[in-house]
């Protein structure tokens, strides 16, 4: 019998990451459940659609009193009623992938676990998917998130940090260890690339850094590329990769390095066009998480800049945290004194290094299939 997937994460934001994650887990439901009748909930349901190839339809709300918040009636009749109407039909609510288990930003964890409440109370299966739980940082949060997420029959998380953040918390029986679902994501050699000379170095940054945080940022990149090409007859080309369009303020900073050319707006591009994009880099530089994640199914090298614990854990599992900054956000992760010496030197020493090891991503994406047999067995318990 053909069973109902809907799909509730950070979709329909132009953002890289989280469009290459869904893909991944629409890749992965499709290879196990062959006629899986699969929604996405996004906050910009047409283009979701067309990007993925799925039926979409406006996120949930996070709370019931936003759920009435719409100025009209019609507009609580377009956006949220047909998003319950799905709820009530779907066979397993599937909640994720990617960083939602957090309570660094106000009302960012409750609203995820009143969108999981709402799906229980509606006798919905419910599954976290290929979660990333940062370090909760109130007490009464954790409490929360405890109560909540121990009447959910299987969490997969993305690495080792995210499944410890819940242990303490008491939340460990139902949490299975994976791997982020971009993994599985494979080249297709066939795509189109968005970079025009082979062989150049790109920057992946984030959009988080304000004021004082963002100047450090951006001078860290630059000091540490005019150190490196200042060593060279002929600068290696540079460009800044916008995984949002919020992006383009390292720009500003990166302008006076020899090689830069200027931006790729990548967060305007298919999974398929990104990857192929980073296959033809020499280097990648790399803030973002999924800037690691899909450099490594590239197969191009890759430094990152740990900024959180998802950057920090995603570093040690690809076994390259050594070529990288620490940098911090004064948040999720504290703040040190940027090493643009260090950098520079990462960047020679990451350009010499044979290509990554292709066994690591098998491994991952062997990984990355254990969710997949955990939801398997949940479907199975389904009447």
């Amino acid at each position: 019998m053909k069973k109902r997937f809907t799909v509730q994460g950070w979709y329909g934001a132009d953002n890289v990451g989280d469009e290459a994650l869904l893909d991944g887990i629409i890749s992965q439901l499709r290879s196990r459940f062959v006629d899986a009748d699969i929604c996405v909930f996004s906050q910009a349901p047409d283009s979701t659609s067309v990007r993925h190839g799925v039926p979409s339809l406006w996120n949930l709300p996070t709370s019931t009193s936003g759920m009435f918040a719409a100025p009209t009636l019609w507009q609580l009749r377009r956006a949220a009623l047909p998003s319950l109407a799905r709820l009530l039909r779907t066979d397993v609510f599937v909640a994720g992938g990617g960083g939602i288990i957090s309570d660094h930003h106000p009302g960012q964890l409750d609203g995820w676990l009143w969108r999981i409440r709402l799906a229980q109370r509606l006798a919905r299966r419910v599954v976290c998917y290929g979660v990333g739980v940062e370090r909760i940082l109130s007490e009464a949060a954790g409490e929360r998130l405890r109560e909540t997420l121990i009447r959910v029959p299987m969490i997969s998380v993305r690495d080792e940090q995210s499944r410890s953040e819940l242990a303490r918390w008491g939340v460990e029986h139902n949490v299975v260890l994976s791997a982020d679902p971009a993994f599985v994501l494979t080249v297709d050699s066939n795509a189109p690339s968005t970079l025009t000379e082979p062989g150049a170095i790109l920057i992946c940054a984030v959009n988080r850094f304000r004021g004082d945080l963002l100047d450090r940022y951006g001078e860290l990149h630059a000091e540490a590329l005019a150190r490196f090409q200042a060593g060279r007859s002929q600068p290696i080309p540079v460009y800044l990769c916008q995984f949002m369009e919020s992006e383009i303020s390292l720009k500003t900073y990166l302008a006076g390095v020899p090689g830069f050319r200027g931006a790729l707006p990548l967060y305007k591009e298919s999974a398929a066009v990104v990857l192929r994009t980073l296959a033809d880099a020499s280097l990648v530089i790399s803030t973002r998480l999924h800037g690691l994640i899909l450099s490594l199914v590239a197969g191009v090298r890759c430094i990152p800049i740990v900024y959180s614990f998802k950057v920090q854990s995603c570093a040690q599992t690809l076994g390259i945290e050594q070529l990288g900054v620490e940098f911090g956000d004064g948040l999720a992760w504290p703040a040190r004194k940027p090493e643009p010496e260090r950098l520079a030197a990462g960047i020679a020493s990451a350009l010499s290094a044979p290509p990554p090891d292709r066994s690591l991503l098998d491994q991952l994406r062997a990984r990355a299939q254990r969710q997949l047999d955990a939801l398997e067995h949940v479907v199975s318990t389904l009447t």
